[in-house]
């Protein structure tokens, strides 16, 4: 019996040698993983878009939703990626790559107003139970003469619209010189995917469009969009106007005769945009400056648009 317990001890002994560098090679693991874990979060660049898309905002919902913080990338000059200088004023810079414009625009010496041609009528029910207000469309060139008679201003088209149906309706919320001019009237597609810019006298931010946010803002102008890889045809080749903003002081304006949406997004985070939206694209993107107080058209269309969006050197 004591040759059986003897026999019994030697085995668990050999047992609990024979388990113990199991069990610090797993301690090991598991250590090594949490160390690389945490180094990938130290390292990791928060995408707003990403979580627009992780975190959809509902379009009845009025909970404010925060962009986390962004780590700032540093400012690049747009010459590095194959843009000239086209004209330049106190706090607008226009830059060309052949076709392709890009406006750099610093609200410490520029102001930013949303235009548009709303009639007073209403068209219907808008979301949110606000009104979804007509527009009738015009031409850009009448935007830049109702922008202002600045020296040096731009205009360029704005949000997304009804093509079918005129008098029109903005697709999202508006609001200008303070005051909200429609509601829109989208209301079952890109949940999730709607942004808004909001402006201020000497700085803007693009955040995710839901009712608190909006009706609550004391920016003066909100211009409504959407994130960049929303489903407007993506892939397609096609003119496209988006805006990306870098700080809360510099907005960066790209349209383009011919691009897809991964290729703007792509553009406008080489140049250090943190946050991007896109506008209204295809027959809609145009471009028209006013530089040293003659007007140039920098990229014509001949479609009438019912919203745009002009910028102007103070």
């Amino acid at each position: 019996m004591k040759k059986l317990v003897i026999l019994l001890i030697i085995l668990l002994v050999l047992f609990i040698a024979w388990i113990s560098p199991a069990s610090n090679s797993s301690d090991s693991f598991v250590s090594s993983v949490t160390t690389s874990e945490l180094e990938d979060e130290d390292n990791y660049v928060f995408d707003p878009q990403i979580i627009q898309a992780i975190l959809p905002i509902s379009e009845e919902s009025s909970a404010s939703v925060e962009i986390p913080s962004v780590v700032s990338l540093p400012n690049v000059d747009p010459a590095s990626q194959g843009f000239s200088v086209y004209a330049t004023s106190p706090g607008i810079t226009i830059y060309s790559q052949e076709a392709t414009y890009l406006l750099v625009i610093d609200l410490n010496q520029a102001g930013i107003r949303a235009l548009h041609n709303a009639t007073g009528d209403v068209l219907g029910p808008g979301i949110w139970d606000g009104n979804d207000t007509a527009f009738k469309s015009k031409a850009l060139g009448d935007y830049l003469s109702q922008g202002g008679n600045e020296n040096f201003a731009c205009a360029f088209n704005g949000q997304f619209f009804k093509m079918v149906k005129y008098p029109t309706g903005l697709a999202a919320p508006l609001k200008a010189n303070g005051e909200i001019i429609t509601y829109g009237w989208e209301t079952k597609f890109h949940k999730g995917e709607k942004l808004m810019l909001e402006v201020w006298p000497d700085r803007t931010r693009i955040t995710p469009l839901d009712k608190n946010r909006f009706e609550n803002s004391d920016a003066v102008d909100i211009i409504t969009g959407l994130t960049a890889l929303a489903n407007k045809k993506p892939k397609s080749v096609v003119g496209r106007t988006f805006v990306g903003t870098h700080g809360e002081s510099t907005l960066m304006v790209l349209v383009s005769p011919s691009s897809n949406q991964r290729q703007m997004e792509s553009t406008l985070k080489s140049l250090g945009a943190e946050v991007i939206m896109m506008l209204d694209g295809g027959g809609s993107t145009q471009l028209s400056c006013r530089i040293s107080g003659s007007e140039q058209v920098l990229r014509y269309s001949e479609r009438l648009i019912p919203q745009a969006v002009y910028v102007y050197s103070h």
